[in-house]
């Protein structure tokens, strides 16, 4: 299974759930899978994926909605 991270919109801003193989880390160090983002209500899905894509090349990054990934 790959990496995945999964982008939705909470209250506060862009959430990141990480799931996959990677997800067992997350949950030991913050004690969660899904963190906040820096980004904002009025930033674009398209930016905040693009922007943590390239901050995770080797994780599929799409908004939790999409079931086209891989």
């Amino acid at each position: 299974m790959k990496n995945e991270i999964l982008i939705h919109l909470g209250e506060q801003g862009w959430l990141a759930t990480f799931v996959g193989p990677q997800a067992p880390e997350i949950i030991d160090l913050f004690g969660t899978d899904t963190l906040p983002t820096p980004y904002t209500a009025s930033t674009t899905l398209a930016t905040v994926i693009a922007e943590i894509q390239a901050k995770n090349p080797d994780a599929v990054v799409r908004h939790w909605n999409d079931r086209r990934a891989a």
